[in-house]
């Protein structure tokens, strides 16, 4: 369906849609937008990803956050996987989800990147999740816990998977 003449943001989230305006909020001197994939080989070949540059002396919690449409239905599938590429591997990715009118009702799970200068898919295993909570915010954060060195991550199809 559309809303408002554009397409929904809901998962999965491609960076496909020449329409959407996928509305990046960053926050941490992060820095976050579509791109044209930069190493479209592997396990992602599609045209199209999300950015995100962590600059120098940027927080350790830097991130960006995208509010989709609606609240992510987790009744049937709980984890989500998300494909990244990373300049190196061991770094923590922080994948969180909060509840679109109170940040406070929240969750969050880490996975470290074992792939250095290509595509991987990292999966968040959520099973157990309150579906009531109605977490609508997807929250992304590369190298967590370490300041910002100027580094771009990418990321890219972040879906429901089982």
């Amino acid at each position: 369906y559309l809303t408002n003449g554009n397409d929904p943001k809901i998962l999965p989230l491609t960076f496909e849609s020449t329409t959407l305006d996928y509305g990046f909020i960053d926050f941490g001197n992060a820095f976050a937008s579509k791109v044209a994939n930069p190493d479209a080989s592997g396990i992602n070949t599609s045209s199209n990803v999300a950015k995100v540059t962590k600059i120098a002396g940027a927080e350790t919690w830097a991130g960006t956050l995208i509010s989709l449409t609606e609240p992510i239905d987790f009744s049937t599938y709980q984890k989500i996987k998300v494909k990244v590429w990373s300049p190196q591997a061991g770094i923590q990715v922080l994948f969180k989800m909060e509840n679109a009118s109170n940040s406070a009702i929240s969750t969050e799970l880490p996975v470290t990147t074992t792939v250095a200068n290509g595509w991987e898919e990292l999966v968040f295993d959520f099973t157990g999740i309150n579906n009531s909570n109605n977490y609508q915010n997807v929250v992304l954060f590369f190298d967590f816990g370490n300041s910002g060195t100027g580094t771009d991550y990418y990321f890219d199809d972040v879906e429901l998977t089982n």
